[in-house]
């Protein structure tokens, strides 16, 4: 019953949300950012 563009959506969207999420924290998502983080 999984079409394979909207599980390919749904692969995005997570990923999206977990980059969200990690840069939001911090220290694992440092590239992109003016200010470098330290662990």
């Amino acid at each position: 019953m999984f079409s394979s563009r909207s599980f390919t959506f749904f692969y995005l969207f997570s990923l999206t949300a977990l980059g969200q999420a990690l840069e939001g924290d911090g220290h694992l998502m440092s590239v992109g950012g003016p200010h470098g983080w330290d662990g």
